[in-house]
C-alpha cells in the first residue's frame, strides 16, 4: 500500500443508547470518490438490513 492510501474507512454508529458499532468499510483499491461512496453506501445498507431501523430518527 502506498503512503496516503486508505485500506479501510471506519464509520461509528451510535443508536442513542449505550450501544455503538464501528463499521469497517473495505476501500482498498478505490480510485474515485464515486467508488468510495458506493463501497460505504453498500456497507451501510447491509448493516441496516442486519439492524432494521437503526438509522431512523
Amino acid at each position: 500500500m502506498k503512503k496516503g492510501e486508505m485500506d479501510r474507512l471506519v464509520v461509528r454508529v451510535d443508536d442513542g443508547t449505550k450501544r455503538k458499532w464501528d463499521i469497517y468499510c473495505a476501500v482498498k483499491g478505490t480510485k474515485t470518490q464515486q467508488e468510495l461512496e458506493r463501497f460505504v453506501r453498500e456497507t451501510l445498507e447491509q448493516f441496516e438490513k442486519e439492524h432494521p431501523g437503526i438509522f431512523r430518527s
